[in-house]
């Protein structure tokens, strides 16, 4: 079931980008796809009478994530994980934590300088947005605090996995981060978070707090890093864009963290890019009893999948849909977009719940990168789909420092 869910782009049927609902059968699987807008908002939705989370988020393997984690469990566990944990990646700690993630970049990048011809650009990002993201849930109090050896080793040992697309090692990796972070929690809670060592008001047993903790340093770091990859290699593609978010990016008080809030056509870029590469690729429900779908009948038990890339890249949905067009997202073509057509975030309960500080993480390291780099495309990237949306060998460009 795992293998039928998960199929590489390359390998769903193109009825996908045509019609609303496509069923699919799979390695004795039958599983339906769902594209069109108003039905996927439905579904995602739904407070769960009719559609509730597949089992497929507690096989989550190795360091991923966790049965325990927010994204797998079910009941009131789930809802007490993301209360706990949620106030430290909502929209205002995103703003707080501002020149920790610039100061983070600019000393991460500095790599770049001695780069000579074509640079895996998204080994640098995954290096740089771990940190971040480990930094916001275990140094919280004191962001100057000097990274623990297992940390920096963590942190090496994942730029060169990913420089080497050792993804079994990146994963073995998040899950001995994990642990070691939980100890550490537990040494020094006057510099942790306190929902990170389960004394805040919604407590969290020891499983749940370990899976939680392994799913926030994955996500964290994985679909921020592809994003912001993403962007970087339309940007070097597209002299317009490019020109038009250096202008808006230059003009804005870095030392401001309210201004990365303030970046129309920069977060058009970043929609846009996770239009066509949307980090999460695929929501996946089941059916909690015998319905019908636009014509299609559905048993219970049925795995209902809203499938956000082909529904970014729907004929019906988006004209030239396959066309890397920032301006969509701006006016006067935004006021054009069907409503709940881009869903990068998932949406309705399950929404990520980092969605605030990933958007404005990705624009804070898009800035620093491009104050201090100038970049150019090398080979074509080529997307694989592996729980999350990256490119295999990473996403290639030739950067030219900005003296």
């Amino acid at each position: 079931m795992l293998k039928a869910l998960f199929q590489t782009v390359d390998h769903w049927p193109t009825d996908l980008l045509h019609k609303p609902i496509v069923p699919v059968a799979v390695r004795g699987a039958n599983i339906l796809h769902v594209m069109q807008p108003e039905l996927a908002n439905q579904i995602l939705t739904n407070d769960g009478t009719s559609f509730e989370k597949h089992w497929v988020y507690r096989k989550i393997p190795g360091g991923e994530s966790g049965p325990n984690s927010m994204i797998a469990a079910k009941g009131q566990s789930g809802w007490d994980a993301k209360a706990a944990l949620g106030p430290s990646v909502n929209r205002r700690s995103a703003a707080r934590h501002v020149a920790m993630i610039r100061s983070v970049t600019e000393r991460m990048a500095r790599r770049l300088d001695t780069a000579k011809g074509e640079t895996d650009i998204s080994a640098l990002l995954v290096a740089i947005t771990f940190e971040v993201i480990w930094r916001l849930m275990f140094a919280d109090k004191d962001m100057e605090l000097r990274l623990p050896a297992f940390v920096q080793e963590a942190i090496e040992g994942i730029y060169a996995s990913r420089m080497a697309n050792d993804h079994r090692r990146v994963a073995d990796l998040l899950e001995e981060t994990a642990d070691k972070s939980m100890a550490f929690a537990a040494r020094c809670p006057h510099i942790a978070l306190p929902a990170f060592v389960a004394d805040g008001d919604n407590p969290l047993d020891t499983a749940t707090l370990r899976d939680n903790i392994r799913l926030f340093l994955s996500a964290g770091h994985k679909t921020s890093a592809a994003a912001i990859g993403w962007m970087l290699w339309f940007l070097a593609r597209s002299p317009v864009a490019d020109k038009a978010v250096r202008h808006e990016l230059g003009a804005i008080d870095p030392s401001e963290p309210g201004a990365f809030l303030d970046t129309p056509v920069t977060s058009a870029v970043l929609n846009e890019a996770m239009r066509l590469f949307p980090p999460s690729v695929i929501t996946v429900r089941q059916a909690r009893h015998e319905m019908q779908l636009l014509g299609h009948h559905v048993p219970e038990g049925t795995p209902v999948v809203v499938n956000l890339y082909a529904m970014h890249r729907h004929r019906q949905v988006w004209p030239d849909p396959d066309i890397f067009d920032h301006t969509r997202f701006l006016p006067p073509k935004v006021g054009d977009i069907t409503p709940g057509s881009f869903r990068p975030f998932s949406a309705g309960a399950h929404v990520c719940l980092g969605k605030a500080f990933a958007e404005l993480e990705s624009i804070v390291i898009l800035s620093e990168l491009l104050r201090l780099f100038r970049f150019k495309t090398a080979s074509e990237p080529k997307p694989v789909y592996s729980f999350t949306l990256h490119a295999w060998g990473g996403v290639t460009l030739i950067p030219d420092a900005i003296r």
